[in-house]
């Protein structure tokens, strides 16, 4: 393409990799794979000076980069596509219905940690009725709105109940 040349909005999708009709995923192994084109056998990018000095499963040999990039590729791209789907699927009332599940628990979180300013993970995510992971999580949602405050102690300085 000559410098003075426009390029046509459908033209610049196509070059990026996001061409009709194309998969979060099969996009994203487009790009890698344009990616791991540039940077080849050791080459100039970040991990250039590592690739291929790592040994592989029989002692001595290396292991093969590439087999390596590609499966943090995948694993990185099956979980957006993951996400994606699911994402895809929730139609407005759900998100609808999930938000005010959330307002829920944040609320019934409020009034637990007004009786009990000083409550741990275990026993918010037991009242609740949600598991340990949840109950942080509306924690730290709790806290980025600035409706309460966290405090934070090394695991093995919380006396076990």
């Amino acid at each position: 393409m000559e410098k003075n040349e426009q390029k046509s909005p459908e033209s610049s999708k196509k070059q990026a990799g996001e061409a009709e009709g194309e998969s979060p995923m099969e996009m994203g192994m487009g790009m890698m794979k344009k990616m791991m084109a540039r940077m080849g056998p050791g080459g100039d990018g970040p991990m250039g000076g590592k690739m291929g000095e790592e040994e592989g499963p029989e002692e001595g040999r290396p292991s093969p980069p590439m087999g390596r990039m590609m499966e943090m590729c995948e694993k990185m791209l099956s979980s957006m596509d993951r996400t994606t789907s699911l994402a895809a699927f929730a139609t407005p009332e759900l998100q609808e219905m999930f938000r005010e599940w959330m307002e829920s628990l944040e609320a019934k979180a409020l009034g637990i940690l007004e009786n009990q300013p000083e409550t741990d993970s275990r026993s918010l995510a037991s009242a609740l009725g949600v598991g340990e992971e949840s109950a942080i999580h509306i924690a730290a949602r709790l806290a980025l709105g600035k409706k309460a405050v966290l405090l934070l102690r090394a695991s093995g300085t919380v006396p076990e109940k």
